[in-house]
């Protein structure tokens, strides 16, 4: 069981920006963290951050920009946070998922 953070769409009001509505869940998935050498295959600096794979039946979303925007899931693994950075589904009929590649977030202030 993880612990899912998912925001609406932000929008601009009065000419300020105002983020989204957080809505939290909890989803059934599997975790796994990089093996060394998927990790070794990222851009250089994507290397020192910690990279895990989730697999799941439930909805997960990267971060989209356009015309219908939507902020990135975010969730909770052994006491750090990760987000979701790409997202694949898979549609098997017999076991349909998705499989998303995902990073810690950071942990220095703004």
């Amino acid at each position: 069981m993880l612990f899912r953070s998912r925001h609406s769409a932000g929008s601009f009001i009065n000419g300020d920006w105002v983020e989204g509505v957080e809505s939290p869940t909890t989803i059934q998935a599997n975790v796994h963290p990089f093996s060394d050498y998927q990790v070794s295959m990222l851009p250089e600096s994507d290397r020192t951050k910690s990279w895990v794979w989730m697999f799941t039946s439930s909805l997960v979303r990267q971060k989209k920009e356009g015309p219908e925007p939507n902020g990135a899931d975010r969730f909770m693994w052994e006491g750090d946070l990760y987000e979701v950075m790409r997202v694949q589904k898979y549609s098997m009929r017999v076991m349909d998922h998705f499989e998303a590649k995902c990073v810690r977030v950071e942990l220095t202030p703004n």
